[in-house]
């Protein structure tokens, strides 16, 4: 079970709180990226009957004027879940409206949701966290706003990515790596920032595998190198179409996602790859001399991550990935509120990020069933009231807030565990007081508070 009689009382408030924000934001927020997904998903269905499958990336372009950028495997994800109901339009001879698949779509966003809660759970145990640890792990992963604003809201696929690399971490705890490289290749299918988290690990395990990492490096680029092979024989111009994305994104940003891994350069040093190259060769020494701890598992990947980050391009969504982990390191804090306060500037910096980027944009009831239920748009957004100094910098100020909370997470766990092994498999409970109570009792708040302040802006 994951609550039972051991738990504390305000770990089990702040659990249900969790769970019921959670619901909330899978059935009453949505964003114009969810619309887009399940239109992909509708479109492979669509091409499917019509008899036209290898011609899907030009009938998805036709029928929503953009292409898509996610791989064949990720949209037909998608279209099997929706299968279902079209099936049930296709036999009844009509044609629903596509706010019905929306809605379907983010059932399966709900589910998948929750099921991660529950790897989190099981990855947990068997790092021999107690129960109260783990369950206040679960609570303030489900009240992230990575994962309620980010992801869920938005109808991100990287929730489904995230339900590979937890079943990795399972296997890599059970010392299972070959099932561990898998797991993690079938989570770059649907998106390819896993690889970063990957393969610092695989570095870092050549102090138990030797050579055979050789053996695992293949089977992480198995299952993508499998995608696109499959893709280029059912699909030929698939990638064609993809790289429409890259152009219609130049278009706009002035630069695409590959191109933006070179823009930053110190002189002539590519600082990105630089970055990467430094943390992949650290570990690398740390796995040739025998010398990993528990500890480098958990920092040097998110190291790696937040290089990307910081580097290159920090949209809130990707960062999904490393959040478990950054909730685990803060439980090795002495005094548990400092880390609740670095998680709430987390909490915080992403939703005052996406707010004021996405603007018109930003999720919201309109897109979902309440939407359907009240026949109503959103016709106000406060947006346009914000003074023209936070939205020319509220996105800026809430990214560097986030960020920095992170790497202050790891900076502290860094500096904590510097004498261990990192674990944090705790056997005590630390003493709370006063202030560590309240910042405990206050994170569901940014959560809460971005969702009334979406319902005012779609009731006026």
């Amino acid at each position: 079970m994951i609550i039972n009689q051991s738990v504390k009382r305000p770990q089990k408030i702040i659990f249900i709180i969790a769970i019921i924000v959670s619901l909330c934001y899978i059935f009453t927020i949505g964003q114009w990226d969810m619309q887009t997904i399940t239109g992909w998903g509708y479109d492979m269905l669509d091409s499917i009957k019509l008899g036209i499958f290898s011609d899907f990336p030009w009938y998805t372009t036709v029928s929503r004027s953009m292409p898509s950028n996610y791989t064949m495997i990720a949209n037909m994800t998608t279209a099997l879940w929706l299968s279902p109901l079209y099936i049930i339009q296709t036999l009844s001879d009509r044609v629903f409206d596509l706010e019905f698949y929306e809605l379907w779509y983010k059932v399966f966003i709900g589910i998948i949701h929750f099921v991660n809660v529950y790897l989190i759970n099981k990855v947990l145990i068997k790092l021999n966290v107690n129960n109260n640890s783990r369950v206040e792990i679960m609570s303030l992963y489900m009240l992230s706003s990575v994962i309620l604003l980010a992801v869920i809201g938005q109808g991100q696929v990287d929730i489904e990515s995230m339900l590979f690399v937890l079943l990795s971490f399972y296997y890599l705890i059970d010392g299972k790596y070959s099932l561990f490289a898998v797991f993690m290749g079938i989570s770059m299918i649907y998106k390819p920032f896993s690889l970063l988290i990957a393969v610092p690990i695989l570095l870092l395990l050549i102090s138990k595998t030797g050579i055979k990492v050789i053996c695992n490096m293949i089977l992480l680029a198995l299952p993508y190198g499998i995608n696109l092979l499959i893709t280029k024989i059912l699909m030929p111009d698939y990638n064609r179409y993809v790289r429409l994305v890259d152009e219609q994104c130049k278009e706009v940003m002035g630069t695409n996602r590959v191109e933006e891994m070179f823009s930053l350069r110190l002189n002539s040093v590519l600082v990105f790859f630089a970055s990467v190259l430094i943390v992949c060769f650290i570990c690398l020494y740390l796995g040739l001399h025998k010398k990993v701890k528990f500890k480098h598992y958990l920092y040097m990947p998110v190291i790696c991550f937040m290089s990307y980050a910081l580097f290159v391009s920090p949209s809130t969504y990707w960062f999904i990935l490393i959040m478990p982990t950054i909730l685990l390191m803060g439980q090795v804090f002495d005094r548990k509120g400092e880390a609740y306060l670095l998680n709430l500037g987390i909490n915080i910096g992403v939703i005052m990020a996406i707010y004021i980027s996405e603007k018109e944009y930003s999720p919201n009831p309109e897109l979902s069933i309440l939407s359907v239920i009240l026949d109503k748009k959103r016709d106000i957004i406060f947006y346009d009231y914000f003074p023209d100094l936070l939205t020319d910098y509220g996105f800026f100020l809430g990214t560097t807030l986030f960020m920095a909370c992170i790497l202050l997470f790891v900076v502290m766990y860094m500096y904590i565990t510097r004498k261990g092994e990192g674990r944090v498999n705790i056997t005590r409970d630390n003493k709370s007081n006063l202030f560590d109570n309240l910042m405990y009792y206050i994170q569901p708040l940014p959560a809460i508070g971005y969702l009334m302040f979406a319902f005012v802006e779609f009731i006026v």
